[in-house]
Order: structure tokens, then C-alpha cells, then sequence
């Protein structure tokens, strides 16, 4: 389990270089680009020459704001950066979202970044809200864009990338080793909730 001067060292004093490689002509997705890692993500892609850079984002005018910024930062014009709705908790929009990537010329990157930290229950499609969507919602995304990015290897020989952005909370969930057979159905139990467990 990482120590709170690991915390400390990693957040505040760690020095982390720019990246430097080109992103040029690349196209990619960032979910979840709004604010914080992903939005600071998209920052770093528009700097290394991407000619497409993707926001998904579950608001719209927030999505703007943050392309404006980044417009701003980078001096790059409008046809750089363009804002997608997409909220991962939704199967439609995952579906409508996916079906406008695949009219893409080319997909070369998808980073999943999108990711909610609920304080309260609820049940989405069937399952506690914050794994419907951290989980269920970024895979359902990820696995209908593998096509996209495996077809865009073939066609400009090249390597796409996908990541998940996480964090090291997970160190600090409890759950019991006896969950059951199935974990999702111990989470759907409003018992079990726990923002922190989640």
C-alpha cells in the first residue's frame, strides 16, 4: 500500500518530463476531457501536433469551455479540437458516440479517461452507478472501438493506442474476500455502498 509520502512525492515533488514525440497526423479520443487529467491530456496531444483531437464530454458547454482553453494555450485553431457528446453512463450515447468514430477517416489513439466518484447510491443499467460507469460504460466504449483502431493499423501502418486512466485509490478499497459468486451483485447491495469502496 503506497504511504502518504508517496502521495506527497508522486503528486507535488515528482518532476515529470514533457512529453516530446508527434502526434502528427494522428486522430484521438480523450473521454472524460472537460476538466482535470483529461482535459490537461488533450492539452499535451494539441501540443504534439495531433490533427484531430476528440473531447468526449457528457456536457456540451462544458466540453466548449474547455476547448477554448485549450484553443487558447496552444494557439491552434478550431478545426484541431472539436467536442463530442458522449456520456459513458448511457448505452445510447456509448452507441451514437461509436458510430460517429467509425465515420473517422482514422482513429489512432483512445484514451479512456472518463470516470465518475459517486456519493450516494444508485443503480445504472442494472448495476451500482460508479461501476456501470468506470467499468461496464468505458469497456462497452473500448471494445465497440477496437474495429476503428485495428482498421486504422491496416490502412496507415501504424500502432493505435488505448489506455485507462486510474488511480491508486484502489489500494485503500475494502471489500470482504467472501463477496459471493458474483461481485457485481454484492455491489448492487445498497448495504455494501461505500463512496471510497466504489
Amino acid at each position: 500500500m503506497p504511504s502518504f509520502g508517496d502521495f506527497v512525492r508522486t503528486q507535488f515533488l515528482l518532476k515529470i518530463p514533457k512529453p516530446t514525440a508527434s502526434f502528427a497526423p494522428k486522430t484521438v479520443i480523450v473521454t472524460g476531457a472537460n476538466g482535470g487529467l483529461g482535459k490537461e491530456t488533450a492539452k499535451h496531444i494539441v501540443r504534439l501536433g495531433a490533427s484531430m483531437v476528440i473531447l468526449g464530454c457528457r456536457n456540451l458547454s462544458k466540453g466548449n469551455a474547455a476547448k477554448r482553453e485549450i484553443e487558447t494555450a496552444s494557439g491552434l485553431s478550431s478545426s484541431t479540437i472539436q467536442v463530442w457528446e458522449l456520456d459513458i453512463e448511457s448505452p445510447k450515447s456509448i452507441k451514437q458516440f461509436v458510430d460517429r468514430a467509425n465515420a473517422l477517416p482514422r482513429l489512432d489513439v483512445l484514451i479512456n479517461n472518463a470516470g465518475i466518484q459517486s456519493q450516494k447510491f444508485s443503480v445504472v443499467y442494472g448495476t451500482e452507478r460508479t461501476l456501470a460507469v468506470n467499468v461496464i460504460g468505458t469497456f462497452l466504449l473500448a471494445l465497440q472501438l477496437l474495429p476503428k483502431l485495428r482498421e486504422t493499423a491496416h490502412n496507415y501502418q501504424t500502432t493505435p493506442h488505448m489506455t485507462f486512466v486510474g488511480s491508486a485509490m484502489y489500494d485503500v478499497a475494502k471489500w470482504p474476500d467472501q463477496h459471493g459468486r458474483d461481485i457485481f451483485a454484492w455491489y448492487e447491495d445498497k448495504t455494501h455502498f461505500s463512496a471510497i469502496n466504489q
